[in-house]
């Protein structure tokens, strides 16, 4: 029995081996087939034209976009300065990224362009999108005739309107030859621009650029000013404008009343109304009777200076020079009144054959009795009278629609003898 039963261990130890070997080389032929990789069907066929092409113009620049095509492995770009843009002629650009957008860079300002864009594959190119266009943007060009006008621990900066600017920057600086890198920079900036923060006694320089469109113009010319604590002088005012006429010459006087700490006057004028210091022809210098120029109609305002800045501008003034002619008086009523006596002498006026002849019976000063006084050419006056005849000069001091003011002289005597108002 002990044997049988050590007869029978041996068989199941044995059993146990053999079925644990024979495991373990079955595992070896069990693992799974790789998986093959996916058959890509080869492209058969060109691209869809891109659809939503978008232009937006910006300052020498063009922003293309549109909607990505399926399959394109990249986009050609046609343009063009005119309509009408075909794959065939025109320029290209290829976009080999197959991305949207792409930037047109390098363009002129002011100026449209047209664009198509195709999509390509490996076996071909699409048919066109539909036209897009766009302008880009004209820049603006750098201010001139800029004003610094110092106050205390301030300078009031001025200029003329840059066309198509939206904004300006200012540079300002205590060092000559400003930059956009030596300096500090005020963005946003309009005209009038007030700088404060400043020193006084220092002198202080600036210079301004135009912004179009998120792009910068080259700086304007610098222009300097020193703060100081005492301030600039008052406005001038009491400006009058006084057009007169001596001998067939138009002459101009601008006067004013003086202004308490000025040292001098600037004269500023210009055709259109609304003169400024930066939009202004500049006269300096000048003193009160001031003589701009004589023709044609003008604006005038007057600054007064001293050592501690410029004044703001005094109340503007039309000039409206005159000319005199003898055709004025024809047919009109004329009435000469005596600088001494305060009398006055009433008159018809006729032309005839380029004369003028005042026809009247005259009494007092300067000439009795009946008689004519007669006008050969402007600006020289002979009476005839009974007694004999007598030659005045005379001079036009203001004119309003039909009626004007004459000065006359006997000779070159001064006050004038009297005055001739025309009705």
């Amino acid at each position: 029995m002990r044997y049988l039963k050590l007869w029978i261990s041996v068989l199941s130890l044995f059993a146990l081996v053999a079925f644990g070997l024979t495991g373990c080389g079955g595992g070896g032929g069990g693992d799974a087939a790789p998986t093959p990789p996916p058959v890509i069907p080869p492209v058969s066929s060109a691209p869809a034209a891109p659809t939503g092409l978008a232009a937006t113009g910006g300052a020498a620049k063009v922003n293309l976009s549109w909607t990505p095509v399926a399959g394109a492995t990249a986009y050609n770009i046609y343009w063009s300065n005119t309509t009408g843009v075909t794959t065939a002629g025109n320029p290209i650009f290829n976009v080999t990224d197959a991305t949207t957008p792409y930037l047109h860079s390098g363009l002129a300002d002011g100026t449209t362009y047209y664009y198509v864009v195709t999509a390509v594959n490996s076996v071909g190119e699409s048919v066109a999108s539909s036209q897009a266009s766009a302008t880009t943007t004209v820049l603006a060009t750098s201010p001139t005739d800029v004003s610094a006008t110092p106050g205390a621990g301030q300078v009031s900066l001025a200029w003329p309107a840059v066309a198509g600017a939206s904004s300006y920057n200012v540079y300002w600086s205590t060092v000559a030859d400003v930059t956009t890198t030596n300096s500090t920079k005020i963005t946003g900036a309009s005209s009038p621009r007030l700088v404060t923060g400043l020193n006084n006694g220092a002198k202080y320089y600036f210079r301004i650029s135009a912004v179009t469109a998120g792009v910068e113009s080259a700086l304007s010319p610098e222009v300097s000013a020193i703060p100081s604590a005492a301030p600039a002088p008052a406005s001038p005012t009491g400006v009058t404008a006084t057009t007169f006429n001596i001998n067939g010459t138009a002459q101009v006087n601008i006067a004013w009343t003086a202004v308490a700490g000025a040292t001098s006057y600037n004269l500023y004028y210009s055709e259109f109304p609304g003169v400024t210091v930066a939009n202004g022809t500049k006269m300096t210098g000048v003193t009160s009777a001031a003589h701009p120029p004589a023709t044609g109609t003008y604006f005038v305002v007057v600054t007064a200076v001293n050592g501690n800045g410029e004044s703001t501008v005094s109340p503007e003034v039309m000039v409206v020079p005159v000319v005199f002619t003898t055709e004025m008086l024809a047919g009109k009523a004329v009435k000469y009144t005596d600088t001494a006596s305060g009398g006055t002498f009433n008159f018809n006026c006729s032309l005839t054959g380029g004369t003028l002849t005042f026809t009247s019976t005259l009494t007092g000063v300067p000439a009795s009795g009946a008689g004519t006084w007669v006008v050969n050419g402007d600006g020289s006056l002979t009476v005839n009278l009974p007694t004999g005849s007598f030659t005045f000069d005379y001079e036009m001091f203001s004119i309003s629609g039909t009626s004007a003011g004459v000065y006359f002289y006997n000779g070159s005597a001064a006050p004038a003898l009297g005055t001739i108002t025309i009705n």
